[in-house]
């Protein structure tokens, strides 16, 4: 006869919580051993970290500093401003999985948060496949088409500023969930700091964050303080923009941005495909967990990705009279939050049946698995761009 107690050991050990250490440990060999693999070992430099590396040797020239400075200055300084080619791919190689340990880190933190408890064995392999995995792009030819993803580790004014939105992210909930104005201070040093590392998200984060404000909290003292936020980032973005146009960095000559509807992805019907198969994750955790998930931040960052959608279908801006995707960075960010935030909740969660959940955990197992594939590509490739 089967006891009880016997048939729910493995619940028991994956609903054990998991000790910072353990977090921190997993975390840092992950990143570190993944970067050094492929920037030390295979030297996979394209198509950003070269680009990137030239730009961090010429931006002193003139005092042409790029407008959001902070991967390019950290190259340079822990390369010993050498223009050493090695030793700036040693900077980078720290640089990326420093910011890979802590995004994950702080993926973690943002989860325990909105939940309320510490994350348990089950809810932090998900959210560490979280901070990994690579929306499959199964229905494309080529790799690039596939922007909208949760992670694009190649580039590092991105990865970097990963970390410092997620800080930013958690104190909102902080200040608008539990009413704790203490955290107004370091939302402004957070996404200004992120700001100076890639702004993108601040576009979102501008119109909607009041709005999730009002609807919360009406009109009251955290809605005044979500608007000097919100004000506070205008000023920082637009700033930036008029410092590019007065004073280029070396390598513009000429920016602009043009509005160009369904242009980024090739047409209407691939910019739906891209839609479908970006969210199917999220979109699958929301299904099975749809009574844990009635949340309302993350119906805020829900319509923050939103938002961010609309830019990069309308926008495209032009460097040098060339088209970029660099109206798409924010869509990154977003799915990253979402991913994160829907699968550490539906692994913390006691109400879903294990069956359920083993399914999710599957899905995730099989996007990590299209990360390894596409990595292998990577290195094969020496390109990030398949």
């Amino acid at each position: 006869m089967n006891h009880p107690e016997s048939q729910s050991i493995p619940g028991r050990f994956t609903e054990k919580p998991v000790s910072l250490w353990w977090q921190w440990l997993a975390a840092a060999l992950s990143s570190f051993g993944y970067f050094a693999v492929v920037l030390l070992i295979f030297n996979v430099i394209q198509p950003d970290l070269d680009e990137h590396i030239v730009i961090s040797e010429g931006m002193w020239k003139n005092g042409k500093v790029p407008a959001h400075p902070v991967f390019y200055t950290l190259i340079q300084a822990l390369s010993f401003f050498s223009n050493d080619f090695q030793l700036e791919l040693i900077a980078a190689f720290l640089i990326f999985g420093t910011a890979q340990t802590m995004k994950i880190i702080m993926a973690g933190k943002l989860v325990e948060t909105v939940s309320g408890k510490k994350l348990n064995l089950i809810a932090f392999l998900a959210v560490f496949i979280s901070c990994w995995m690579i929306t499959p792009g199964i229905f494309e030819d080529k790799f690039i088409v596939n922007q909208i993803v949760p992670n694009f580790l190649h580039n590092g004014t991105l990865l970097i500023s990963i970390p410092f939105y997620l800080w930013m992210i958690r104190k909102m909930y902080l200040l608008v969930e539990q009413e704790d104005s203490g955290s107004i201070r370091q939302i402004l040093y957070s996404g200004i700091l992120a700001g100076l590392c890639k702004p993108s998200f601040l576009f979102c984060i501008i119109p909607v964050f009041p709005l999730y404000v009002y609807f919360r909290r009406g009109i009251s003292y955290t809605l005044l303080q979500a608007l000097q936020v919100a004000l506070i980032f205008a000023f920082l973005i637009i700033g930036q923009s008029l410092y590019l146009r007065l004073n280029p960095p070396n390598y513009i000559t000429a920016f602009k941005i043009k509005f160009l509807p369904f242009y980024q992805y090739g047409s209407f019907s691939q910019h739906v495909k891209v839609l479908l198969y970006s969210l199917s994750v999220p979109a699958l955790l929301f299904v099975f967990g749809r009574k844990e998930m009635r949340i309302a931040f993350l119906y805020f960052l829900g319509a923050c990705h939103f938002f961010g959608l609309l830019i990069a279908f309308t926008l495209v801006d032009t460097i040098n009279g060339i088209k970029f995707n660099n109206m798409t960075w924010q869509t990154s960010v977003t799915l990253l939050l979402l991913l994160v935030l829907t699968s550490g909740i539906f692994f913390q969660s006691e109400r879903i049946v294990r069956p359920v959940k083993l399914l999710m955990f599957t899905v995730l197992l099989a996007c990590l698995a299209y990360t390894g594939w596409y990595s292998f590509q990577v290195i094969v490739y020496r390109n990030f761009f398949l």
